[in-house]
Formats: structure tokens, sequence, C-alpha cells
């Protein structure tokens, strides 16, 4: 069996809060990113929002942009914003990037030019 990055994954219906995904990191790939999600439910006091994929997806929902996640050095710096920032992803790259490691081996890389994948949400 080869190794994935969401082995260690539970299988859940996720639904709360935006906040309530917020993992205590300041780099955007680790703040509450959550992956082969088939149902989400983000809501707040005014709206909600349900998200669904049979194939799964990758989600991270957040009231900090990426450029402040990117820019902040730690998190009591960080300072909520009133948007919610929504990012979608079909698949990633296994773990690893060089950065302080080895390099990914080329079988765990996402190399794939062209495809698709589909979502449906709804207010």
């Amino acid at each position: 069996m080869q190794p994935y990055k969401h082995q260690a994954n539970y299988v859940a219906k996720f639904d709360g809060l935006v906040k309530t995904f917020y993992e205590p990191y300041v780099t955007p790939q680790e703040n509450g990113s959550r992956n082969e999600v088939r149902h989400l439910t983000l809501f707040d006091d005014y709206s909600k929002l349900n998200i669904t994929s049979s194939e799964g997806i990758s989600f991270n929902a957040s009231h900090f942009s990426t450029e402040q996640l990117t820019n902040v050095t730690h998190r009591d710096k960080l300072i909520e914003e009133p948007y919610t920032y929504l990012i979608l992803d079909y698949q990633h790259s296994g773990l690893g990037s060089n950065a302080c490691g080895p390099v990914l081996a080329n079988e765990y890389r996402l190399n794939a030019v062209d495809f698709t994948f589909a979502f449906s949400f709804s207010f």
C-alpha cells in the first residue's frame, strides 16, 4: 500500500462556523485543511453554504486571508477579518516539499496538467 496524506483522516460530515475550522498555525496550507470531504456545511449568523462532491475535495475555510497567513510570523498577530475565505482543491501532492527535508518522490507528486473535478454548492 502506498502512503497517502489522507490516511490519518477520519470520515465525518463537516459542518460548523468558519472559525471552528481554524487551526493555530500561520502557514496557509496547514490552517485547517480537510481532505477527501464529500459534504461540507459552513454557516454564520446570516447565511449557510452547503458543498457536496461525490469524488471528495479538500477545503480550507478561514477568516484570515492567505496573504495575512503568509506574512504574519506569529498567530497572536493575526487579525480576524470580516470575510470568509474558502479554498477548494481537488488533489494535493504528497507530504514533503524540500523546504525542510528531502525532495518529494516522483510517484507522490501531483503532475497532472489537465484534470476535471465536480462539486455542487447551495446557499
